[in-house]
């Protein structure tokens, strides 16, 4: 007497089942910025010799930028984007020298198009500030002006170097003289050479 193969089941994994709902994946948006302003804030580390910060107020307060540079003389803030497909917008400027202005610096979008390499864009009166210092003659100069991040990093290290001012107290050699009672007990002063007390040793301030 044979046997009768009754075959076996196989639920395929796109097959949906009678009377239950299927909910489609949804992409986690929060989560692909974030990787995406890691993404930049990590280049601009690399490419201006600072630290940037992911600014985590931004969320509530739009009119702030995604990146902001922990060093005091750095003359900008960032606001990061990321699309499929197209080029720079003018709102993104808009949105970021918003940003700039509230935090008295000067605004650039770094934008990522898929498949594309990291751009950089700024306002023309900021790109000049930049290169030249800060000034209010340049305001009025809005139209957009396209760079590439190596540009920014280097324009950045430039303007930081440039704004430093030389120490009054040590005249930019970091040292300054002390008089010191001797050490050996003797009741006499010794003059030391020691770093200076003002701009602990950088000679600038």
């Amino acid at each position: 007497m044979s046997k009768r193969n009754t075959g076996t089941k196989v639920m395929l994994p796109w097959v949906c089942v009678m009377n239950k709902s299927v909910t489609p994946r949804r992409i986690n948006t929060h989560a692909k910025m974030g990787r995406t302003e890691n993404e930049a804030r990590e280049l601009l580390n690399n490419l201006t010799g600072i630290t940037w910060q992911r600014n985590w107020a931004q969320a509530s307060k739009p009119d702030q930028a995604d990146l902001l540079p922990d060093h005091p003389r750095c003359q900008i803030v960032v606001e990061v984007k990321a699309y499929k497909d197209g080029g720079l917008r003018q709102a993104w400027l808009d949105q970021v020298v918003k940003a700039a202005n509230a935090a008295g610096k000067l605004g650039c979008v770094f934008y990522k198009i898929n498949r594309k390499p990291w751009q950089a864009a700024m306002q023309t009166g900021d790109f000049i500030q930049l290169i030249w210092g800060r000034t209010d003659e340049f305001n009025d100069l809005t139209d957009p002006v396209i760079l590439t991040p190596a540009t920014v990093g280097q324009l950045v290290r430039e303007r930081i170097n440039a704004d430093q001012s030389i120490c009054s107290v040590c005249e930019g050699t970091g040292t300054m003289i002390k008089v010191m009672n001797d050490p050996l007990g003797y009741p006499a002063e010794i003059d030391m050479t020691v770093d200076c007390d003002f701009c602990n040793g950088l000679g600038h301030a």
